[in-house]
């Protein structure tokens, strides 16, 4: 920290200025997520959203064959097709527009963005805290928001959003560590598409 009178550095354990003699009494420590109270240095955390497009594969294997002629054998194989053609839709159009794999990490593949080192407990001086996903089947442009909650003292730390490039994309969002490092506790990631929660991932410090 900083003599309020003088600016010299100092060891926040001294009461007293070593250059000036200034006494120390009024100093407060900044809060995690919040101001220095003596001179306004920022306590900041950097927040990051990223996304890479992926494409999509459609394929079948495999393969069914029928003898000619029978009653069931026709009745057979008009269920057989009628699964064929049910598999192959929702492998074409999906069963809706999904977020899914929502996972916190310490370390991720920053080429393909999927975890290296997927984990849910972080100590208080991990730099940098991952929180990766998979979206798929949303309109182009669609606004995804992340938030992040420090669930122990019941705030929100902040929140980020990206707009999707692709049908198909892997995402993740980050937090870096606060100068004074992670306050021990329970921590949230909520995931927002159009205000609404899809996905959530609890994470804790300790």
């Amino acid at each position: 920290m900083k003599c309020k009178n003088c600016g010299q550095q100092m060891d926040e354990s001294q009461k007293f200025c070593p250059s000036c003699g200034e006494k120390q009494e009024d100093f407060t420590s900044p809060r995690p997520f919040e101001t220095n109270s003596v001179d306004e240095s920022q306590n900041p955390q950097i927040q990051k959203s990223v996304f890479k497009g992926k494409q999509a594969s459609v394929g079948t294997s495999g393969k069914v064959a029928f003898k000619k002629g029978g009653f069931i054998r026709k009745i057979v194989r008009l269920g057989v097709i009628a699964v064929v053609v049910i598999v192959a839709l929702v492998l074409l159009f999906g069963g809706g527009p999904s977020v899914s794999n929502l996972t916190t990490a310490s370390e991720i593949d920053m080429d393909t963005y999927e975890p290296i080192i997927e984990t849910s407990s972080f100590t208080s001086s991990t730099a940098e805290i991952f929180a990766t996903f998979d979206i798929d089947g949303y309109d182009i442009g669609t606004e995804v928001v992340g938030q992040w909650y420090y669930v122990t003292d019941d705030m929100m730390i902040t929140d980020v959003s990206l707009v999707t490039e692709y049908e198909n994309q892997y995402a993740y969002f980050s937090l870096t560590r606060p100068f004074a490092g992670w306050p021990l506790g329970q921590y949230r990631v909520d995931i927002l598409i159009n205000d609404d929660v899809v996905d959530s991932v609890d994470f804790v410090i300790e």
